[in-house]
């Protein structure tokens, strides 16, 4: 290749004060002699050999750092030779101060333009695109050859390649025109194959995962080159991960901007965290006598009181409420996603009741301190996770909020099948991650239950040493929430039944309907009964819930003499406060059916009832005659009066707790009857 020259020739001995410069086309440069020596200069020393000599030193030390120039000397002649060493120099005198005693030759050539790579694009092979992609080059001049990944001539500009993609996946593309050569390094271009990529899945405990799917390959994508990513196949995103995916068998698909996609299975499992159990009933305990109705042989529990098959049916029969009986209430439990519940009148009109959820049984987050262990299972190293004591967290501002102690046991809310996310750091790595619960084990060694997971120590992110970190769990307290709804009774008149509809997309529809109910403003030969329990029968009593019925009788409550009945003395589990008599009493009902004969024995089983606001027990047997041939009852049940009583709860130590709820009874004077919560 030709470059520019300048020579410089020492004609005679250089003297003080002689000085000259030059430009190379990018910088000025400067020598000068002074005597006597002096900093930065150059002293004369009488011989033009050897100021020849000095100014050569000087060039190579001072000016050429970077090996810009081709530094020779010929001093036969003493002449000093700069011979451009990057293909772009021109030479030019500045000034010449030495009255002839420095000359310059100057010989430049014209600038050669390096060869650049101005335009590179990768596009689709129409033909085959998932094996070969297509190139398009474009150079500033013209190139002559290609020298890599193929050695070529080069006769167009641009210039097209057909690339086989079966080859290394990273290329080197090289051009030159003679002169100069370009290079285009480390162009990434692979072909798309499942074994290239990994699929990370992790259950976030609701059942649902997050698949991130990732390259095995780190080598860098040229720019021009991207992925996108699917699970349905139709819409493709650039980003690799997706959540709220869930179980079950999934597709991926992934696809390049040339033209190429592949796509795979893969099998998400889901955690056993939410099975759910069809769960609907309305407890017996509730005021409305209800009934399933299901394709059932019937039965006392699915069949209503004109529907018994007797000779003689009581058709007509209604429950009784006054309209000042006040706001009955009615409570369910269900794990059904819909329950649909209708007041329909004697005209067939309905009514939609919207249920209050009481509680919030499902999905419940557990976050507390965990231990996490090596542990030798089926002959192979898992990952196991301890409890025994730590702090516990609320799920949501991850603050400490109390303190655990489980001794050697695991939550009972654990088991086989389940997910647990464990986050923490050991041995300064941040370790995250859900795995399942394939099964609890009493470890003899640390005397304590364990939860063996399904990982190995060998894929487990750090070695299990037993540090602690929070374990975060998800479970249902109950597989069924309760729903309470109102009827303000004041609002109605006249006849009136309920209707429920439980659907859910994986149980079988359940329905169930209430005995027809009359509402009036007088309901005569009629006592109001007032009932609930001091502890759970079917019923959530923490809600504050209170059921009342109204029955039919034959004759108001009658004092039975104390001669007679000694119940007043079995009420072992009451404190009397200030009562010093308690009276025996009698009720009969009117001839009544089936259901409320099992309402009325449902009720004398709960520790709190009153009757027109008097506070009673019953008895421990109801007289119980049947009229043959019909579906009717005489019913005759015996009562103790109970208003001075006041329970209590004796606790481990003797002391007593006690009760704490609203009145149910209360008197002027402050005795009465308590509802316990």
């Amino acid at each position: 290749m030709a470059r520019s020259i300048m020579k410089i020739t020492v004609n005679e001995p250089l003297q003080n004060a002689d000085a000259f410069g030059f430009n190379d086309g990018f910088a000025f440069l400067e020598i000068e002699f002074r005597s006597p020596q002096t900093s930065g200069f150059i002293l004369p020393s009488g011989s033009a050999q050897t100021d020849a000599l000095n100014i050569s030193n000087r060039l190579k030390a001072q000016y050429n750092i970077t090996n810009k120039y081709i530094i020779t000397k010929d001093l036969n002649n003493n002449t000093v030779i700069l011979e451009d060493n990057v293909g772009n120099l021109q030479f030019f005198e500045g000034f010449n101060l030495t009255n002839g005693r420095v000359s310059f030759e100057i010989i430049n050539q014209p600038v050669v333009t390096p060869l650049q790579i101005t335009n590179f694009i990768i596009s689709e092979d129409v033909t085959d695109p998932c094996n070969f992609y297509n190139v398009e080059i474009t150079t500033n001049t013209q190139a002559t050859q290609l020298l890599q990944p193929q050695n070529i001539a080069v006769t167009e500009n641009p210039f097209t390649l057909r690339i086989d993609r079966n080859d290394v996946n990273t290329k080197n593309f090289e051009v030159t025109n003679g002169e100069t050569t370009a290079l285009l390094s480390n162009v990434y271009t692979p072909k798309l194959l499942e074994v290239n990529f990994n699929v990370n899945t992790v259950n976030d405990l609701t059942g649902d995962y997050t698949v991130t799917i990732n390259r095995k390959n780190t080598a860098e994508f040229n720019s021009n080159f991207e992925l996108e990513y699917s699970l349905n196949g139709v819409d493709y995103f650039p980003s690799n991960s997706f959540s709220s995916v869930e179980a079950g068998n999934q597709t991926i698909y992934i696809r390049d901007n040339i033209g190429c996609s592949i796509n795979f299975d893969i099998v998400l499992e889901g955690l056993d965290v939410f099975q759910r159990e069809p769960v609907f009933y309305v407890s017996e305990q509730n005021s409305l006598i209800t009934v399933l109705r299901n394709n059932k042989l019937p039965n006392i529990t699915n069949t209503l009181s004109y529907e018994e098959e007797v000779q003689v049916n009581e058709c007509d029969f209604k429950q009784l409420f006054q309209n000042n009986d006040g706001i009955l209430t009615e409570q369910i439990a269900t794990s059904y996603d819909n329950v649909t519940i209708k007041l329909i009148d004697c005209a067939g009109n309905e009514s939609l009741i919207i249920p209050e959820q009481k509680t919030n049984n499902f999905n419940i987050t557990d976050l507390r301190d965990v231990t996490v262990t090596n542990y030798d299972y089926l002959g192979r190293n898992y990952v196991a996770i301890s409890y025994g004591s730590g702090n516990t967290y609320d799920p949501n501002t991850l603050l400490k909020n109390g303190e655990y102690f489980l001794g050697s046991l695991v939550p009972s809310f654990m088991n086989e099948g389940d997910g647990i996310s464990i986050e923490g750091f050991s041995q300064g790595i941040e370790v995250s991650g859900t795995y399942r619960v394939q099964d609890v084990l009493f470890d003899n060694e640390i005397n304590q239950q364990v939860l063996v997971l399904d990982v190995l120590n060998s894929d487990f992110p750090v070695s299990p040493n037993g540090f602690i970190a929070r374990g975060a769990t998800r479970y249902n307290a109950l597989n069924y929430n309760y729903y309470e709804f109102n009827i303000d009774l004041s609002t109605l008149n006249g006849d009136y039944y309920i209707t429920y509809e439980a659907t859910d997309s994986e149980f079988e529809t359940i329905e169930a309907i209430t005995e027809i109910f009359n509402v009036s403003e007088k309901q005569d030969e009629t006592v109001l009964i007032k009932y609930y329990n001091t502890v759970l029968n079917q019923t959530l009593y923490s809600t504050g819930i209170q059921y009342f019925i109204r029955i039919p009788i034959d004759e108001q409550i009658k004092y039975l003499p104390k001669q007679t009945k000694e119940t007043f003395d079995t009420d072992t589990n009451s404190v009397l406060v200030e009562g010093t008599h308690q009276d025996a009493l009698t009720l009969t009902t009117q001839r009544i059916p089936t259901n409320l004969v099992k309402k009325i024995s449902t009720i004398s089983i709960n520790d709190r009832v009153s009757i027109n606001d008097l506070p009673v027990i019953f008895s421990e047997e109801i007289e119980v005659e049947a009229i043959t041939g019909t579906n009717l009852y005489n019913v005759t049940f015996e009562l103790k009066r109970s208003n001075e009583v006041l329970s209590n709860t004796n606790t481990i130590d003797g002391s007593v707790i006690l009760p704490s709820g609203n009145a149910l009874n209360i008197g002027n004077d402050g005795a009465g009857f308590l509802l316990v919560n």
